[in-house]
């Protein structure tokens, strides 16, 4: 298991680990599994201030959403006040206009 290098100090090994898990997403099949697996990396992942660290999760969250929406707006909105405006704007960037435009409100 990898999910321990999300809580590395070190930015290459955290900017690796989130391109990995992009790349899981847009290849396979999203299943709950992997979903939760995504949450989880993305709640460990909140804290990071690196920017590129920041970029990498709500970019891992926009593939996400492309599978399943809702459940990905569910947790910006729950997090909403500790996710980064980047990481937030990078996540909803496939979303639609009105949601969108709840996220950022």
């Amino acid at each position: 298991m990898v999910k321990p290098w999300a809580k590395s100090k070190n930015q290459c090994v955290g900017q690796v680990f989130t391109v990995s898990s992009i790349e899981m997403l847009e290849r396979r099949h999203v299943t709950e599994y992997n979903l939760d697996n995504i949450f989880d990396i993305a709640t460990i992942l909140l804290y990071n201030k690196k920017y590129l660290v920041q970029k990498d999760y709500g970019w891992m969250l926009k593939s996400a959403s492309a599978h399943s929406q809702k459940k990905v707006f569910g947790f910006i909105m729950a997090n909403k006040r500790n996710m980064s405006r980047m990481a937030s704007r990078y996540a909803i960037g496939k979303m639609s206009k009105c949601i969108r435009n709840k996220a950022m409100a």
